[in-house]
């Protein structure tokens, strides 16, 4: 079914004023979060990506639902309303504890392809714990940016580097 373009710019306007509502609570062991881009080529404002904090699991799957498929937006005269059907299919999964939350990322970043892709998504805790490759990632990046950076430091986030670490991701990635 093609997406009317009334209920397209309805979607997309819903998408807008998510972004526009979006306030990141405070960080604790408990929030969840993604790292999302825009599948674009780089040229016109793809690859520019950030970290999405929200309360629980069910708001940041909604959030995923919500604004994926519609911000950034996909290539021109591609089926948003596919696309957005399909994502909702797997939100709706993963809602439902029927789909493993990293099987789950993996068919919404084919779905999303050209539109928006998930790096990682999970708790704060998660990050933190450095054991998901892109949560590597994201420690080492941090690691290197510090004055006092320990090359033998483990791959997770101690005690004493925590608040250091929720500024730094502040800025990750945009």
């Amino acid at each position: 079914m093609k997406m009317s373009e009334a209920d397209l710019d309805a979607c997309c306007e819903l998408a807008n004023q998510v972004w526009q509502d979006y306030q990141t609570p405070e960080l604790n062991a408990e929030t969840w979060g993604l790292f999302s881009y825009g599948d674009a080529p780089a040229g016109i404002g793809g690859g520019v990506g950030c970290f999405i904090w929200l309360a629980t699991k069910q708001e940041m799957l909604q959030f995923a639902a919500k604004v994926l498929p519609y911000s950034p937006p996909g290539p021109l005269g591609s089926d948003v309303c596919a696309v957005a059907n399909e994502v909702n299919l797997i939100i709706d999964q993963l809602l439902d504890d029927q789909l493993d939350l990293e099987v789950g990322r993996e068919r919404l970043n084919r779905t999303l392809r050209h539109y928006s892709q998930i790096e990682w998504w999970g708790t704060f805790a998660d990050l933190c714990e450095g054991s998901h490759p892109y949560a590597e990632k994201v420690i080492q990046y941090f690691r290197a940016s510090s004055d006092d950076a320990d090359p033998g430091a483990p791959p997770s986030i101690r005690a004493h580097e925590l608040e250091r670490f929720k500024e730094f991701l502040e800025d990750f990635g945009a």
